[in-house]
């Protein structure tokens, strides 16, 4: 049985580095039609801030190489501008989706706030931009693993998002997978895309997933198929990038079996990446046991 996920509310939380375009051409994909509540995050990295303020600490210029001291009073007037910046890109580009979202700010450590501020979000919508690097931007911040701590829908979109020849769907037969399976056929027919299937699990389970998948009246219809062994999840990467995907979609609890896949997955792909959670529904019933 698919379970088709609505979204009702996303939260956007932009790496200062990262495009807005993509981040937006890829939350279009994600809800098609839906109009739901959007609030765009801004956080200003308490980290960055803590570094600013010791003296031995200096800021490399990535193009010339020169040297500066990091000056805290500096970083806060360049923080001020780049939210005002972020807030008026983010506020235009909403009129696509006829409505007006919310704005909020937040000071803290980058993945505590994203955390926090996640758990009212159906779909957190992080925009990365592993190509611009630098000081202002969230390059070695670890987020992947937040994808086995947050019941909703997690997606990394990186740089730019309509690239990629396909919808890349990672299925190993749970509950979870059912969803991946939803929302991968909604992005696949909101881009109109083929969608490639990569199921993880023993032969048999793999043979039986792909009999009842491919008897699905829903259109797009899987492509191509694949079968990975859950010990083999580190052939993941190759896998996509085969298919050539614009996006893949997997259950956001393979997180936990095998720790650092996402953000494996980060480093090596240059698509971007949606974790599906359990649902609150799911977890709520977890929980209880």
């Amino acid at each position: 049985m698919k379970i088709r996920p609505r979204t009702r509310r996303v939260l956007i939380a932009l790496d200062p580095a990262a495009p807005t375009s993509a981040t937006l051409d890829a939350l279009a994909g994600l809800v098609g039609a839906e109009r739901p509540e959007i609030c765009g995050l801004f956080i200003e990295d308490v980290t960055l801030l803590g570094l600013s303020s010791l003296s031995v600490v200096r800021e490399v210029a990535l193009d010339t190489g020169a040297e500066d001291v990091m000056d805290t009073a500096r970083l806060e007037r360049q923080m001020h501008a780049q939210r005002v910046r972020v807030e008026r890109m983010l506020t235009g580009a909403m009129s696509r989706f006829s409505v007006q979202p919310e704005f909020k700010v937040t000071r803290g450590r980058v993945r505590d706030e994203l955390r926090r501020e996640a758990q009212s979000a159906d779909l957190v919508v992080v925009g990365r931009s592993p190509r611009q690097a630098g000081a202002r931007c969230w390059m070695g911040i670890r987020l992947g693993s937040l994808a086995a701590e947050i019941n909703g829908i997690l997606a990394f979109v990186q740089d730019a998002w309509l690239t990629g020849k396909s919808v890349a769907l990672v299925y190993d037969g749970t509950e979870c997978a059912s969803r991946c399976l939803a929302l991968a056929q909604r992005i696949a027919a909101n881009e109109n895309l083929p969608m490639v299937a990569v199921l993880v699990g023993n032969p048999r389970d793999c043979s039986r997933w792909q009999a009842a998948l491919g008897s699905e009246s829903a259109a797009p219809r899987v492509r191509q198929w694949h079968g990975i062994e859950t010990p083999r999840l580190g052939d993941l990467p190759d896998v996509v990038r085969a298919a050539n995907a614009r996006v893949i979609v997997l259950p956001g609890h393979l997180e936990k079996q095998r720790p650092e896949l996402i953000e494996s997955l980060l480093r090596q792909l240059e698509c971007s990446i949606v974790a599906v959670g359990e649902g609150p529904e799911t977890a709520a019933t977890a929980q209880r046991k």
